[in-house]
């Protein structure tokens, strides 16, 4: 979310506002976390004693190993199985910001969007094994970014104004990655953020200050309104595996009357076909406490997987049971994720951008992600 710098500096208020409700809430219960915290290490103790009393000669038998919070790695070689929330590694370090982050899954390539320190624009980089990072094209001010299965890179981008505002002058810019220019794919879209593929090719786009989602056909052209006034200030998106529901973060909410502050929802659109047009938007989740959701990403086995940019967390949760668990912590300002595809970025690790730490980090989850039942149509 960087670019123009008036929507950064709102965007910092909104998060430093957040920040300070959260610390008075934890002011607030400090005495009885406390006191939860005495009785932890007690029990803690407790049970290392009774683990002492039933350790086996070949130590299988590891306390954690049969928790919900394990997943299974089926790479094919031993089973491994990963404890929530994994440690994230970093990959990528150094820049001023960073959000979008897209894998080209034919040569296993991947790509961020990101700004270096003492530059005004941005640009998007290819990212390599080793964390080394190259500029592949410089744009003005991108945000989100997403492949379009045929050789472009598709990146959301705010436009020259200088602030937040409903004036069409953001675009979804064409990353050619045969020829490494840039062009313009599609217009009139005021704050081009979030996007992601329908199955016809054609590409959504949130506006996460507006109440709109526009759709720009495939091979480009002008935006024009998919869903308008049933989500306000949406962000992250992402298709059931079907192409029938359309999963959308919302980041921020009216509160006092205009001014937005932190939300925590996230909504599902029905669609009448995954070709057709959306019926109805409704809440499915509270995500966190005002954690302002951000990218969203979903696994093999229909999880999806939340950036709680506020709250520093990537969460999980299931769209049926709506039961949630933390897979990663302590990465404030975390904005954007996506799978790796093979080859040196493994296809059961997921990958965040963090936005003002300006970092790439590597969360080995042991799940893959989630495979679309319909192919896109390339233009």
């Amino acid at each position: 979310m960087f670019g123009p710098q008036g929507r950064r500096i709102f965007i910092l208020l909104m998060l430093f506002a957040c920040a300070l409700m959260q610390l008075a809430a934890e002011c607030d219960s400090g005495n009885e976390k406390s006191a939860l915290d005495e009785n932890d290490e007690i029990i803690g103790d407790l049970d290392d004693d009774d683990d002492d009393d039933d350790t086996t000669d070949d130590d299988t038998a590891d306390d954690d190993t049969a928790d919900d919070d394990t997943v299974d790695d089926d790479t094919g070689d031993d089973d491994i199985e990963v404890t929530l929330p994994v440690t994230p590694e970093v990959l990528v370090s150094g820049f001023d910001t960073s959000e979008g982050i897209a894998f080209v899954p034919e040569t296993n390539r991947m790509f961020i969007v990101a700004k270096e320190l003492d530059v005004d624009h941005g640009g998007v980089y290819e990212v390599f094994a080793d964390g080394s990072t190259s500029q592949f094209v410089e744009l003005n001010s991108p945000v989100g970014m997403v492949y379009n299965g045929d050789g472009l890179l598709l990146v959301g981008e705010f436009g020259d104004d200088s602030g937040v505002d409903t004036i069409n002058d953001g675009s979804v810019m064409a990353v050619d990655l045969a020829e490494q220019k840039a062009y313009e794919y599609g217009d009139k879209i005021p704050d081009a953020n979030f996007l992601v593929l329908r199955p016809d090719g054609s590409v959504l786009v949130s506006d996460d200050f507006s109440d709109k989602i526009y759709e720009v056909p495939n091979g480009g052209g002008d935006a024009t309104n998919w869903l308008k006034g049933d989500l306000v200030y949406s962000n992250g998106m992402v298709f059931a595996p079907d192409g029938m529901t359309l999963y959308v973060a919302r980041s921020f909410k009216n509160y006092f009357g205009p001014i937005p502050v932190p939300d925590n929802r996230i909504f599902q659109v029905s669609l009448d076909s995954p070709y057709g047009d959306p019926v109805e938007a409704t809440l499915l989740a509270e995500v966190g406490d005002k954690s302002t959701p951000d990218g969203l990403a979903m696994d093999e086995n229909g999880k999806i997987y939340v950036c709680a940019n506020t709250n520093g967390t990537v969460i999980r949760f299931d769209p049926i049971t709506l039961e949630q668990e933390v897979v990663a912590e302590d990465l404030g300002g975390v904005a954007s994720l996506a799978w790796g595809t093979g080859g040196d970025f493994p296809e059961t690790t997921l990958y965040a951008t963090r936005l003002f730490a300006g970092e790439v980090v590597a969360m080995p989850i042991g799940v893959r992600s989630a495979k679309l039942g319909y192919e896109i149509t390339a233009p």
